[in-house]
């Protein structure tokens, strides 16, 4: 399993080194186990503002693999179809620990994050300002779990999400489908 930490120095003498902002210009892919620790959400920023100019531009990222995220903000994330700010697919597993997820946007599904086929375990976390889009967003403008894995959500706060089309299957801040409607999909949120 691969361990990532930040070291950021600052970006002039006697300037601090955080807080501060890592803009993407095209999502990260986690293709294998790791773990990804910041010094702290309201410290290190990862952004899909890719110009600064405050909208929303690009996925952050896409995990396929077991991935545990800890103390960061993930922002301004964009997903032509799911995962705004986080895309879990097939093959991937989510650990969120202590993390913001904000003012991010998808198309259809999970404005924030969206959880496919695989596991959510989340807490301490703020999801926030999300949302799916009005013309043809489906549900869970916060997060979007659709899923066979048990998914765990605790000590987590959902604020001023969105799930914006009229025609869509709800869920402004959470929405949940199982995978297998034939077998039980467990999900915890406390």
């Amino acid at each position: 399993n691969d361990h990532i930490t930040f070291h950021l120095p600052p970006p002039a003498p006697g300037v601090p080194d955080l807080p501060a902002t890592i803009r993407l210009r095209r999502p990260i892919a986690l293709t294998k186990s790791v773990t990804i620790d910041g010094p702290g959400a309201n410290l290190l920023t990862l952004s899909g503002d890719t110009d600064g100019d405050g909208t929303a531009d690009v996925q952050l990222l896409q995990v396929s693999a077991l991935a545990r995220i800890n103390r960061l903000t993930l922002t301004k994330g964009s997903a032509g179809f799911a995962g705004g700010a986080v895309s879990v697919r097939p093959g991937g597993s989510l650990g969120i620990s202590y993390c913001a997820v904000t003012d991010s946007q998808a198309e259809q599904w999970g404005g924030g994050i969206d959880v496919g086929a695989r596991a959510l375990d989340m807490d301490h976390c703020l999801i926030a300002g999300n949302r799916t889009i009005a013309a043809v967003g489906q549900g869970g403008g916060g997060v979007a779990i659709y899923a066979d894995q048990h998914c765990v959500i605790e000590n987590t706060t959902f604020s001023g999400n969105s799930q914006l089309s009229p025609g869509g299957l709800g869920g402004g801040g959470l929405y949940v489908e199982n995978l297998h409607p034939g077998t039980p999909l467990l999900v915890g949120v406390n």
